[in-house]
């Protein structure tokens, strides 16, 4: 991935002046909170969770862990992937475990990183070097579980000097500047995104490796989706909740799940391993892939995140 600054030459075969922006994930959910506060219509119940719902005479009603309750024809669960929507709407999901645990930090380095993002396969799993304004750059560190919780005891000079290693020094001089946060990884998907009065979007319906970076991306596809689904069932009449609306979100959403979840976890199992002949087909894929323009093509275009249709969702304001 190459993020091209202003002005550069932006040629990216796909007719876009840039093609990926790396926004850090706390300055994007504070922009996200801010721009929520002030939606109209919209309400935050940011203190407290939920506790329950039930469904009676075609409403939700929902109970708060601060006894607060609300009343609404459909409930969306985007409440991560230990979704409490999900397990009350009795929806199931398959799980796996990749016994890997991914570290992240950010750090500063010597030598600039050319707005090129790096990854390294090994083994243990991948480590991605994501730039960042000026001379920072972004880590993900995939390791071994049990090889993941020795780093994290480690001081940080220790860690600098393994980290240095494992990346050939290709950026100079390092020092990390943030805090080492990590969180196991698996994969998760719902059997079904729907239920009674009930749609799942972003983690409470899938959870997927961040090998690829697409999870932002998956999850902002089901938003559109859904928002879209619903918007042109207002304008035509029917209810927030109704099957047709709901099996119509799922249907929309399902070949994209499908493929996405199933193919990052293939994506998994062929980067992260040392067997000769998965690590020769490896590196034959990457080189088709950046020497073969329409494959280069296919891959970036699919790697980019959704438009939403402003004029659909106008009938939609009621949302």
């Amino acid at each position: 991935t190459r993020v091209i600054p202003d002005g550069a030459d932006g040629d990216f075969d796909i007719g876009l002046d840039q093609f990926a922006f790396n926004i850090p994930n706390n300055e994007l959910q504070k922009s996200l909170y801010e721009l929520a506060l002030n939606q109209p219509g919209l309400n935050i119940h940011a203190e407290t969770k939920l506790e329950n719902f039930t469904i009676r005479n075609g409403r939700v009603y929902a109970e708060l862990e601060n006894k607060e309750a609300l009343v609404a024809p459909l409930i969306i669960g985007a409440d991560g992937r230990r979704s409490k929507v999900r397990e009350i709407a009795g929806i199931n999901t398959i799980e796996k475990s990749y016994n890997q645990t991914a570290m992240t930090f950010v750090i500063n380095h010597s030598k600039s990183h050319n707005n090129i993002a790096t990854e390294f396969h090994y083994p243990s799993g991948p480590l991605a070097l994501v730039p960042m304004r000026g001379n920072q750059s972004s880590v993900v560190w995939v390791e071994k579980s049990d090889k993941a919780e020795e780093y994290l005891k480690l001081k940080k000079q220790e860690l600098e000097q393994i980290f240095q290693d494992k990346t050939n020094n290709l950026l100079g001089g390092i020092t990390i500047e943030t805090g080492v946060e990590s969180w196991p990884l698996c994969l998760i998907k719902a059997k079904e995104i729907t239920a009674a009065h009930t749609a799942l979007i972003a983690e409470a319906a899938h959870v997927i490796s961040p090998i690829t970076a697409q999870g932002l991306n998956l999850s902002l596809r089901d938003i559109a989706a859904l928002a879209e689904t619903l918007a042109d069932g207002i304008r035509n009449g029917l209810a927030l909740y109704d099957e047709t609306l709901l099996k119509t979100y799922a249907n929309r959403r399902d070949i994209d799940l499908r493929t996405r979840i199933y193919g990052v976890d293939g994506m998994m199992r062929l980067v992260s391993n040392d067997i000769l002949p998965l690590k020769q087909l490896r590196r034959a894929g990457f080189k088709a892939l950046d020497r073969i323009t329409p494959l280069k093509n296919f891959a970036m275009q699919h790697g980019l995140a959704p438009t939403i249709d402003q004029g659909r969702l106008a009938a939609g304001k009621a949302l």
